[in-house]
Parts: C-alpha cells; sequence; structure tokens
C-alpha cells in the first residue's frame, strides 16, 4: 500500500522506477500497469544488483516486515552508499534502529494521517481550522525534532520515560504560551466581544 502510492504518483509524472515485492500477487498486480518489478527479497544483493540499484538515486524502502526493512536497508548502505534512501518506519523504534544504520529520511507509517485526524477533531470540537492546523503543525514539528534528539537513548528504558515526560510537559508548556499570546492579542470590541487586535 505504502510504495503503491509512492509508485502511483512517479508513474503519473512519467519517471521511471523498478519495484521489488516478495509478493507474487503484488508482482502480477502491478506489471499489468506497465511497470517494472521483480519478484524477490529485496535486501538480496543479486537482486538489488539486477535491479540496477547501482545506477538509481533514490530507493524508496517501503517494506512491511521491520527486520526485512533493516536487512534491505544494511544491504542498501553497505553496497550502493550513494543511493538516498526515504524510508517507511513502522513505529518510532523501528525509525530508531533504521537511523542507527544511517536512514534518516523516514516517515513513521500512520503518524501523517494521524496527524490529519487530530485535525478532524480539533475542528469538529469547535476550533478554527487555521488554529487547529497550527496546533496539528507544531506538535508534528516537536514530535519530530524530540525523534532525532533522542535516537542515541532508544534502548535505555528509564531515560526514554525520562525523555517522554519532559518532552510531554514542554509541549504543554507550549500550547499554554500559545493560547496566552492570543488570549493578549485579542481585543474587546464596542459590543465587548473579542476580535484579533
Amino acid at each position: 500500500r505504502f510504495g503503491q502510492i509512492v509508485g502511483r504518483v512517479l508513474a503519473a509524472k512519467q519517471i521511471p522506477f523498478t519495484a521489488l515485492d516478495v509478493s507474487a500477487e503484488h508482482v502480477d498486480f502491478v506489471r499489468q500497469f506497465g511497470a517494472e518489478i521483480y519478484y524477490g527479497d529485496a535486501s538480496r544483493l543479486d537482486l538489488l544488483r539486477a535491479a540496477k540499484a547501482d545506477r538509481a538515486k533514490v530507493l524508496v524502502l517501503a517494506v512491511d516486515d521491520v527486520e526485512a526493512s533493516l536487512r534491505t536497508a544494511e544491504t542498501v548502505r553497505r553496497h550502493f552508499p550513494h543511493l538516498t534512501v526515504v524510508a517507511r518506519a513502522r513505529n518510532r523504534q523501528h525509525a530508531y534502529r533504521l537511523m542507527d544504520l544511517g536512514v534518516t529520511l523516514l516517515r513513521r507509517e500512520t503518524f501523517l494521517s494521524s496527524l490529519d485526524i487530530a485535525r478532524q477533531v480539533l475542528v469538529g470540537l469547535g476550533m478554527r481550522p487555521k488554529d487547529a492546523e497550527r496546533t496539528v503543525r507544531t506538535f508534528q514539528a516537536h514530535d519530530e525534532k524530540r525523534l532525532f534528539e533522542h535516537h542515541n537513548y532508544y534502548t535505555d528504558q528509564e531515560k526514554m520515560k525520562s525523555l517522554a515526560k519532559d518532552a510531554a510537559k514542554e509541549l504543554e508548556e507550549m500550547f499554554a504560551r500559545d493560547a496566552a499570546e492570543q488570549a493578549a492579542s485579542q481585543i474587546p470590541d464596542d459590543d465587548g466581544r473579542q476580535q484579533a487586535a
């Protein structure tokens, strides 16, 4: 699902790509649309060479299985260091393990869709759309910054718990300051209602 969307965008822009998949069913489906696709484990060096990874510019690592993803990332980083790797991470732990291998262009698979749902929930609860958008973007920037800052500690559970509590408090304080600044920028109109300054 993840890789198919990337492939559809590339195909729509007429950017050639080669796909690798361990599902024979997916291979047969993608071939119907004229894409070049190989069946097999993308962590295998011979398959990556057959797919011309040595001539590729970018490798999109959209493998669902965490261990297979890590094996592929390790093989690619070792044998094709010129390749820019953009990876799907199932969760924060997977992201950290990819970062251990030098993969820093990554997206946690449900993170962006969860942020979109959070934005819709805030609007549904009565928040103005632009305020909901700003809230979600603030949260996203804070969380992504924290992901990279905490990478060196991810194997220390106690340290990670402490860092998570500190980060949650920091985020609450950021939102409280933002709310106070917004309130201060409101001035009453002639009827006593608040309006933006």
